[in-house]
């Protein structure tokens, strides 16, 4: 059995499972191998249950407990193995034991009689979910994706609007969250598991969460930092940051490359010339640097990761992302690709119909931000 290699961040203040059957977590323990190969159907996968249309609260003490219990033979690799992957003291912090994925076919759902299962996901930057709830909720009911990973999210996850979502058909979710910055949300109609996050630079900021459906496709869902103004790692922390990231997601995807997995988000880089509505003249400016592009580009091959959207859209000026700033966003339309959709190699072939939501863009108090989208037949 391979074993995933990344720190599991389960502290309940900023980390949420739909109804997760807390009994149910027999995948704990400590890593004993390295890297991102994930999630075989086995008896330890157990699907989030369906959200009931009731206030959302935190999961009882009990269930804690118990978590912390089963866990408990493996306490001081936990411990070890958190300190250098950033867990703040006092917090609950564990590992998963997490198998990897079968060798199924391409293309190929595995379930009880083996048909090809599509399902369309999006990646949007929302920036405040609370703030644009009513947005999301038009997009689901025109849109219908399978599964919406959100970035951005600016709210502990106990106030996020969930509720409405599961009324509407969207009953499973994990999340990450903090006051007033960043957060990720995993939306799904599918069931989904909660896979931890990867503290990245030592941060546990709500920048990454990762969750597998029940064929054992992984789903990153990814926040990278913006970076600042200023494109000078010496003189901008924000922008030092922003790269050592960037090279922190190479080097994990690096240490093994994953199979049947999807990275998506908002990676806050522009890769190509026809990323961007001006090469040129953005080749100074943070989201579009060489040494932004470079590392991006580095990452993603790391990983052996394809862009879905460009191999769908392989030439052309597409965005979507346009600042507030523009006076006049869509006649200007300088805009820039921030948001991404990979997915590794193997199912690379099983990815298409790829489409940005340009439109949503000119709703009323949008998102600097439209969602982008993709339909994997699996």
């Amino acid at each position: 059995m391979q074993l995933c290699g990344f720190l599991v961040q389960r502290c309940w203040s900023q980390a949420a499972v739909a109804h997760v059957d807390p009994w149910g977590r027999r995948a704990l323990g400590a890593i004993r191998g390295r890297g991102i190969d994930l999630l075989r159907q086995s008896r330890a996968f157990t699907p989030c249950q369906r959200m009931k249309n009731a206030p959302l609260a935190p999961p009882p003490k009990s269930a804690a407990t118990k978590t912390n219990t089963v866990a408990v033979h493996s306490a001081r690799q936990l411990s070890a193995y958190g300190q250098r992957h950033g867990c703040k003291t006092g917090s609950f912090c564990q590992l998963s034991e997490l198998p990897s994925p079968q060798n199924d076919t391409i293309g190929r759902f595995n379930n009880s009689n083996g048909t090809v299962m599509p399902f369309t996901i999006a990646t949007w930057n929302i920036n405040s979910l609370r703030l644009r709830a009513n947005h999301v909720e038009r997009f689901l009911n025109e849109e219908a994706p399978d599964i919406l990973c959100l970035q951005e999210t600016k709210s502990p996850v106990d106030q996020l609007p969930l509720e409405r979502f599961a009324a509407l058909g969207w009953r499973h979710y994990a999340a990450r969250g903090g006051k007033g910055y960043n957060g990720v949300v995993v939306l799904s109609r599918l069931p989904i598991r909660d896979l931890g996050s990867i503290a990245f630079c030592g941060q546990n900021d709500a920048r990454h969460l990762a969750v597998a459906l029940e064929d054992g496709t992984v789903i990153h869902n990814v926040y990278v930092p913006a970076g600042g103004d200023l494109p000078d790692p010496d003189a901008n922390p924000k922008f030092a940051h922003k790269l050592a990231f960037v090279d922190e997601l190479r080097r994990v995807f690096a240490a093994a490359r994953p199979r049947r997995t999807i990275l998506l988000g908002d990676l806050n880089i522009a890769p190509r010339e026809d990323d961007v509505w001006n090469h040129r003249a953005l080749l100074d400016v943070v989201s579009h640097t060489p040494v932004e592009t470079e590392s991006l580009e580095a990452a993603r091959e790391a990983g052996g990761f394809v862009d879905i959207t460009r191999q769908d859209i392989p030439q052309g000026k597409i965005y979507s992302w346009w600042s507030y700033r523009s006076p006049n966003w869509d006649k200007a339309d300088k805009g820039r690709r921030l948001d991404h959709i990979w997915a590794s190699h193997d199912i690379a072939a099983a990815a298409h119909s790829s489409r940005l939501m340009r439109a949503l863009r000119g709703w009323e108090r949008p998102s600097d931000h439209v969602p982008v989208l993709a339909t994997f037949d699996l």
